[in-house]
């Protein structure tokens, strides 16, 4: 049984584990329309970007870490989130279905 601020999650060879005291705001943003950042890094952003996008992602250089804070609207083009995810130290360009992540 769940408590409050837990969640179910389960691993590679489908054992359920209970993850306590998650961001339930985080979490849940998804149901809302939203994507919801809480100092998440570079590559679990571009996951998220890549599976709701249907994009490729690709990283051209070595990058300095990005912990990124906020709300987006998940019904705004792609390009329009990625304006505002970048700055002075990541820069994105789009070919098609791949996302290039650049310093």
């Amino acid at each position: 049984m769940l408590q409050p601020q837990e969640q179910a999650v389960a691993d590679a060879e489908g054992h359920l584990q209970v993850a306590a005291h998650v961001n339930v705001s985080e979490v849940t943003a998804w149901k809302n329309g939203y994507f919801h950042f809480d100092h998440s890094n570079l590559t679990g952003t571009m996951r998220q970007l890549a599976r709701w996008y249907d994009v490729d992602v690709e990283y051209t250089d070595h990058l300095t870490e990005q912990a990124f804070v906020g709300k987006i609207q998940r019904n705004l083009p792609l390009e329009v989130v990625l304006k505002g995810l970048e700055n002075e130290h990541v820069h994105f360009k789009l070919e098609g279905r791949k996302l290039l992540v650049l310093p």
